[in-house]
């Protein structure tokens, strides 16, 4: 870093150029090809990206000399207030750690005003004084090392306020050059995937061709007597099946390509912009040289006065523990019951997490295992521990099997079980209401009434799940494709389809097999779930739902309106199938029913065995 460019101005100027490059080279960085595997194309080679990184980190800001001294035209004494801000940073310090106390007070409060047997009371209010009078000594640290760091505050202060515009000037320089080079990489780049474009588009109208007149062979066709008829062409239906699907997959790559060249685009103009903004911004410390003879002295006389109120009250508060907080009188007892004891008041925050309505997932994967183990059997139950260390173990297995294997005891994963149970119990309670039952499906006696009771039972689903899906199920004609139900995703959030022919009161089904569709309600729901979680990670934040990694990539792999693949469930058999035809026809169910999607979601179909098993 060129000498006297340095101070937090500084470190804002270089983030915005930092900031600038790092947003251009991750759009520029970006594969537009990486969803479009096909069984039938590989996708096209990308360009050669490459890509500006600043000369000038912002973490070098303070890494420079600095010319001291007033007078000179080339350099900047910049005062600001400058004083004022770091003072509020050592002061918010403070008040970070005051309110934790005051969160563990609040705590004694309420543990003291709740009903408890008073041995476990007693325990418990000496173990949350242990962690006040804890809390109490991280205070007095930072308060101890604050006092003497405020001591040099003062004489440092010239450190941070001067700058020479001559060096400054080179770093500016530096900045441009950088993000104009940045630029200059990225149209190259546009460049590339235009001319992408029009040749994935010619290859797409070629393979189009094929499609239509891709022919096996020429047949003479004669008479009954010999006679010469004409001529047929047999096609080549094979042949225009890949043809075909080249075609999809061209037309899919040249529009990636274009929204490739489209974001790079962009991202120039907002480079652009970005130059012009960090020019702007370099003005201001410009702007500041008429200022140049102000009293520099008289700044560090006000920021030592404000060191000096500031250590003084800092003294203060430190000294008044003293009076209110005497020493234990047994060290070594109140030594052993802080080395045993955790933290968070004895799991009390813990428990308070896995006891609310809305579980903050994001806090819980703090814990360790053994943490949620003794609390998840306090709130739960011995019972559903043991169950929810099945259901992980289970888990553990496909997930190995399916190419995503995971570490042993991962608190993600048993979180992710633990999750399902809520749902699963959540359900439970929904399906036990009476207009659910199997007596008033039995008086839903038209196919009308039953579909308004589906109808009824999804909209209390729903919530349950957390996901957005249109409002009404559709109810679709039976096809080769439909067996009970499917779920097709949408950007909108999706939609659930329900085959009418299993629930119709005048069909083939008993009313008792016919009420059994209801579970395909949460099944169907469970894709919804498994679809919203994989574009959550994606687009706003993996913490949303609670699922772990590996079980994600393994949904995501196998949801193909996300680009993954996936085996769609067998159409049924014809009545009079062959031994052969049933074998095979099996053998598909397994592949079905056995992939991470559909292993997932029967464990959502009966609530009586739920959880992930294989199918024999």
């Amino acid at each position: 870093m060129p000498t006297g460019f340095r101070g937090e101005d500084t470190k804002e100027y270089l983030q915005t150029v930092s900031d600038a490059l790092e947003r251009a080279r991750t759009i520029h960085n970006n594969n537009p090809f990486v969803r479009l595997s096909s069984h039938v194309l590989t996708p096209p080679v990308m360009p050669r990206v490459q890509n500006r990184k600043p000369t000038h980190p912002p973490e070098t800001a303070s890494s420079g000399a600095f010319q001291k001294g007033t007078g000179s035209s080339r350099n900047i004494v910049a005062w600001d207030g400058m004083p004022y801000p770091i003072a509020l940073r050592i002061e918010k310090k403070t008040e970070d750690i005051g309110f934790g106390l005051y969160n563990k007070i609040n705590q004694l409060l309420a543990l003291c005003q709740a009903h408890y047997q008073i041995p476990q009371t007693t325990m418990r209010v000496i173990r949350l004084l242990c962690v006040i009078q804890q809390s109490l000594n991280q205070f007095r640290e930072p308060t101890d090392t604050m006092i003497l760091s405020l001591q040099g505050f003062s004489n440092d202060l010239g450190d941070y306020m001067v700058w020479n515009l001559d060096d400054a000037e080179d770093v500016r320089i530096d900045c441009v050059r950088d993000m104009e080079l940045q630029v200059d990489f990225m149209q190259d780049s546009e460049r590339t995937y235009q001319n992408m474009k029009i040749e994935l588009l010619r290859l797409a109208q070629e393979e189009d061709r094929i499609a239509l007149t891709a022919t096996m062979q020429v047949r003479r066709v004669s008479d009954t007597d010999g006679s010469f008829i004409g001529w047929v062409l047999v096609a080549d239906h094979v042949t225009r099946r890949l043809a075909a699907d080249r075609t999809v997959a061209y037309r899919n790559q040249a529009a990636a390509a274009e929204q490739q060249a489209n974001s790079i685009r962009n991202a120039i103009t907002e480079l652009n912009f970005a130059i012009n903004t960090s020019n702007a911004l370099f003005s201001r410390f410009e702007a500041t040289v008429a200022n140049s003879d102000c009293d520099h002295a008289g700044c560090q006389r006000s920021a030592g006065d404000l060191a000096n109120a500031y250590r003084a009250w800092m003294s203060s508060i430190r000294d008044s523990f003293s009076v209110y907080i005497p020493p234990s009188n047994n060290p070594r007892q109140l030594e052993f019951v802080l080395h045993n004891f955790n933290p968070r008041s004895g799991n009390l925050d813990l428990k308070m997490l896995l006891s609310a309505e809305n579980i903050d997932w994001v806090a819980l994967r703090e814990y360790s295992w053994s943490e949620l183990e003794n609390v998840i059997c306090l709130v739960y139950g011995v019972d559903v521990w043991e169950q929810l260390q099945a259901n992980v173990s289970t888990a553990e297995q496909f997930l190995s099997t399916w190419g995503f294997p995971v570490e042993q005891r991962s608190t993600d994963l048993l979180l992710e079980k633990l999750n399902d149970h809520i749902i699963m119990e959540k359900i439970r309670t929904i399906a036990s209401r009476d207009h659910f039952s199997i007596e008033a499906w039995v008086r839903a006696d038209t196919l009308e009434a039953r579909q308004a009771l589906m109808q009824k039972y999804m909209d209390a689903l729903i919530p349950v799940f957390g996901v957005s899906i249109e409002p009404l199920i559709c109810f679709s004609e039976p096809n080769d494709r439909v067996a009970y139900g499917s779920f097709t995703y949408s950007e909108h959030g999706g939609t659930v389809w329900i085959n009418p022919t299993y629930i119709d009161p005048n069909g083939t089904p008993t009313a008792e097999q016919s009420f059994l569709r209801l579970g395909t309600i949460a099944h169907e729901l469970r894709h919804a779930y498994q679809a919203s979680a994989i574009v959550s990670q994606e687009i706003v934040s993996p913490e949303v739902f609670m699922v772990s990694r590996a079980t994600l990539r393994a949904w995501h792999n196998n949801f193909s309106g996300l680009g993954g693949t996936y085996i769609a469930a067998p159409p049924p058999l014809p009545i009079n199938a062959s031994e052969e035809e049933r074998r095979m026809h099996r053998q598909w169910e397994l592949y079905y029913r056995n992939q991470p999607r559909e292993v997932d979601a029967f464990g959502f179909n009966d609530i009586d065995r739920p959880g992930w098993r294989k199918e024999e």
